[in-house]
This record gives C-alpha cells, sequence and structure tokens, in this order.
C-alpha cells in the first residue's frame, strides 16, 4: 500500500481524531437525550452525526495550530 506524505499527516490525525470523537458523542448524547436506544435510534444518532462529523473534522484543523504550541509548552523537546 502506498503512503501519504508526512505533510498529510495533520490532516490525517484530524480525519481520525473526529471520526473517533464523533462517533462516541454522538452515540452517547443520542441514547442521553431519547432515554436509550429505542426503535428511531439508529436513524437520529446517523442524522445527529452525519452533521458532527464535518463540523469536529473543520474544528479540529482550526485547533491544530493551537494545540501544537500548547503541547509543545507543555512537554519537554527531545
Amino acid at each position: 500500500m502506498r503512503k501519504l506524505s508526512r505533510r498529510w499527516r495533520p490532516v490525517v490525525a484530524s480525519f481520525w481524531m473526529s471520526l473517533a470523537m464523533s462517533l462516541v458523542l454522538c452515540t452517547v448524547l443520542t441514547a442521553a437525550r431519547n432515554g436509550g436506544a429505542d426503535a428511531g435510534f439508529v436513524s437520529r444518532w446517523l442524522q445527529s452525526w452525519l452533521l458532527a462529523w464535518p463540523v469536529a473534522m473543520l474544528a479540529s484543523l482550526a485547533a491544530l495550530p493551537l494545540v501544537g504550541r500548547l503541547v509543545d509548552w507543555m512537554v519537554e523537546a527531545g
């Protein structure tokens, strides 16, 4: 399998992180707001996740420079 160059690392990391976080949060919040998993759970969850994932991806990409600086400030180099 051919791999992407290292310059794509932040985008790929944001892709996977936003996917994981949006899946977990939409599942928990959809279940919590509707009293658990009923007959319409999957439909409501999918609708909320299809909106949440692109928003999470854009937010992750936008926050990445600031987060990188905060991590550099908190963690020793080397």
